[in-house]
């Protein structure tokens, strides 16, 4: 591991030592969680491909007013794959037990991000008083066509090392981030890491769909957020469609930012969920 690479593993266990680790379930069906700060419990799912890391640089901001609970879901990081393809009703339902017990059978607040926005509003759907407030960014499961089609790169069998950091930087550059600019070594690394861990295959269920009857099945409150450059939608015609007589329903479109926004304008997607959480 080279020196910019240490650095990045440094900042990943720094966030890490802030919290504790939690694993629940039987072997070979364990979900691992990790939980930081206190107060009200709020939890924070991860997209696909990814791990409790894909919310690395929001979850000290978050954790200062609620206590955080982000699992690698099953099939990511270091959770086991105990069921290779669950449906979203199943998968959910693993998930709020675990937070019954999480939460001593209280209440909390959820939010996701792409493939972790649909696990949530499906979760919030079918365990509607339980859910306090429902936070969605960069969500996917709208059933509205992507932007582009990037080809991703196959990382898979690369001869090396360098060979597999530049298609990761590719992946980063073509699916999750706005320019090259913002690929740091952080995001390669927490890329790097949760798509090395990532045995669940997620991408079929996100495209098909099932965001929006989600959402209507959930009558609390909810906050819709996208990147402007975001390349798995358009979010200027999807977020109006969205909110259009959902009053309890809001959101608003990320300047600057592509599908991991929570990662490249962490200060302003930390405010915006603080503000919709607190209020």
């Amino acid at each position: 591991m080279n020196a910019a690479r240490k650095t990045a593993a440094r900042e990943i266990a720094e966030i890490e030592c802030l919290g504790c680790r939690i694993e629940l379930g039987q072997p070979g069906a364990r979900i691992v969680w990790r939980a930081f700060g206190s107060g009200p419990a709020l939890a924070l799912l991860h997209g696909g491909h990814g791990s409790w890391m894909h919310w690395l640089r929001n979850i000290r901001a978050l954790s200062q007013r609620f206590k955080v609970f982000v699992p690698d879901m099953p099939g990511f990081g270091e959770s086991d794959l105990f069921d290779p393809s669950p449906d979203l009703t199943e998968l959910s339902a693993r998930l709020a037990a675990d937070l019954e017990r999480l939460t001593c059978n209280g209440c909390f607040s959820i939010g996701g991000f792409s493939f972790g926005g649909l696990v949530a509003a499906t979760l919030a759907a079918h365990a509607p008083s339980r859910v306090h407030r429902l936070a969605l960014v960069g969500s996917a499961g709208s059933g509205s066509p992507r932007r582009t089609d990037d080809t991703l790169l196959q990382w898979r069998g690369l001869p090396d090392e360098v060979a597999v950091v530049a298609a990761m930087r590719h992946n980063l550059r073509a699916h999750m981030l706005s320019s090259d600019a913002v690929i740091d070594d952080l995001a390669l690394e927490v890329h790097l890491r949760s798509c090395r861990a990532t045995r669940f295959r997620s991408r079929p269920i996100s495209r098909r769909g099932g965001l929006p009857s989600a959402l209507d099945r959930f009558s609390g409150s909810t906050l819709l957020l996208w990147g402007r450059d975001d390349v798995t939608v358009d979010p200027g015609r999807l977020l109006p469609h969205l909110l259009s007589e959902k009053p309890h329903r809001s959101g608003h479109i990320v300047e600057d930012a592509g599908h991991w926004v929570q990662f490249e304008q962490p200060a302003a997607v930390n405010r915006a969920l603080l503000e919709f959480l607190v209020a």
